[in-house]
């Protein structure tokens, strides 16, 4: 059975990720041929900041709260519920500062670049949403669950490629906010489910300000490094979008 059950995690991790690359090779040819050009290339630049912006949560939290839950006995116990509270907070508290920055930027230095404006209109609600999403999506690795995680990224490309569907045949057009709005709802579905499916218990009274330190201390090594690959990664992208505006 434990071998079984081995072989079906190799299998629904391999699905998630062939389903996340197809995703985004879908969402980039759709992006190329129904977006004006000036809007793809601001789309695009969107795209790798919230990935930077995202990378400084994984960074700091995913390792740490990934290893706890696997070393938790009870899945369910207090304990469990006390880390994904904790690390809520704390993304939510980070999801805030870089609000406020964003704020800053274009309202008290009137910075007018778009992809700053984006983010000041964007980004506090698509961070809080991811934040959830990534909280579901921890505790499914953490307990090998790797069928909940195939499940809770179909729900998220099938919430966001119906979105975006549904527009282009009422209103026969794909537009920047089209897309963005698109995240919202894969987001929100998808990490929604995955919390009502896991029953997880998020409270207040569960945030421990000793483990918020602990979780800090422990992961905010790897934020440089995971920061570090994000730019790297998004480097081209940062390019082109420069060409198409």
């Amino acid at each position: 059975m434990k071998i079984l059950r081995n072989h079906k995690n190799q299998l629904f991790a391999l699905l998630h990720q062939l389903l996340m690359a197809a995703y985004g090779v879908i969402i980039v040819m759709l992006a190329i041929r129904l977006l004006p050009q000036h809007e793809t290339g601001r789309w695009l630049v969107f795209v790798s900041a919230i990935s930077l912006c995202d990378m400084i949560l994984h960074g700091l939290l995913q390792t740490v709260v990934i290893k706890r839950i696997a070393d938790s006995k009870v899945h369910m116990s207090d304990f469990v519920s006390q880390i994904q509270s904790t690390s809520l907070a704390i993304s939510l508290t980070i999801v805030g500062i870089l609000s406020i920055l964003f704020f800053t930027g274009t309202i008290l230095f009137n910075f007018t670049w778009q992809w700053l404006l984006d983010l000041k209109s964007w980004y506090p609600v698509l961070g809080v949403l991811m934040a959830l999403y990534n909280i579901s999506w921890w505790l499914n690795i953490g307990k090998q669950n790797f069928k909940a995680i195939f499940i809770q990224r179909l729900i998220y490309v099938f919430s966001s490629l119906v979105f975006i569907g549904y527009n282009y045949i009422k209103y026969n057009e794909i537009t920047f906010i089209t897309i963005v709005l698109s995240q919202l709802a894969g987001y929100g579905l998808a990490g929604g489910f995955a919390l009502w499916r896991n029953n997880i218990r998020m409270s207040v009274k569960y945030v421990d300000v000793r483990l918020s330190t602990q979780l800090i201390a422990y992961g905010k090594y790897n934020v440089g490094t995971m920061i570090s690959s994000s730019l790297l990664r998004n480097a081209d992208t940062f390019m082109i979008a420069g060409f198409l505006g």
